[in-house]
């Protein structure tokens, strides 16, 4: 029995077509440790260090009103017994004063959207941002689908192949029966 050379080149022709189509369908899954990136850079301990900073500076502020609000509620309870009860609402009205100073202050600084959170997003933002572009810049050349970062669990990076989000959306959109 002979071989037929057309139907041997044909064939080895759809082979080939699969490998290679079946090559570029594959997803490639990396894994990136960013905080050690992170700790491996000066200019991140630069801005860890002038955030700790400022938190010390911020933690001095709030223990300074505290000692007031000590010294105030001090001078309540000495003259509960010594003082005019005129004088002792006002220093009532003042320990109130300087617990609601106090709350709002730590609200302003370490509540979501608070001034730490900015200053974080500030100073060490731009650094972030420089790394998430050279993992999208690798992604991108090494045909990457997927980069997961190592410690935190989460994703980096994604494809837009793999990235089913649109594909599942117009699924459900066109099976999902109002009862």
């Amino acid at each position: 029995m002979s071989v037929n050379p057309k139907i041997c080149a044909t064939l080895a022709l759809y082979f080939w077509w699969g490998v290679t189509s079946a090559q570029s369908y594959l997803q490639r899954i990396v894994v990136v440790d960013k905080s050690e990136i992170l700790n491996a850079l000066p200019v991140y301990h630069d801005a860890m260090k002038y955030l700790d900073d400022r938190e010390k500076t911020w933690r001095r502020e709030e223990e300074e009103l505290m000692a007031e609000l000590g010294r105030v509620k001090d001078e309540v309870r000495m003259g509960e017994v010594m003082s005019p009860v005129e004088r002792v609402e006002e220093k009532r009205r003042r320990c109130d004063d300087l617990q609601r100073v106090i709350d709002s202050m730590k609200v302003a600084r370490y509540a979501p959207g608070g001034e730490y959170e900015k200053e974080y997003k500030r100073v060490v933002g731009p650094i972030l941002g420089v790394i998430k572009k050279e993992i999208e810049n690798y992604a991108v050349r090494n045909k990457v689908s997927m980069v997961l970062d190592k410690k935190e669990r989460g994703v980096l990076y994604v494809d837009n192949f793999s990235d089913i989000s649109t594909l599942i959306l117009e699924k459900v959109k066109k099976n999902y029966k109002k009862e």
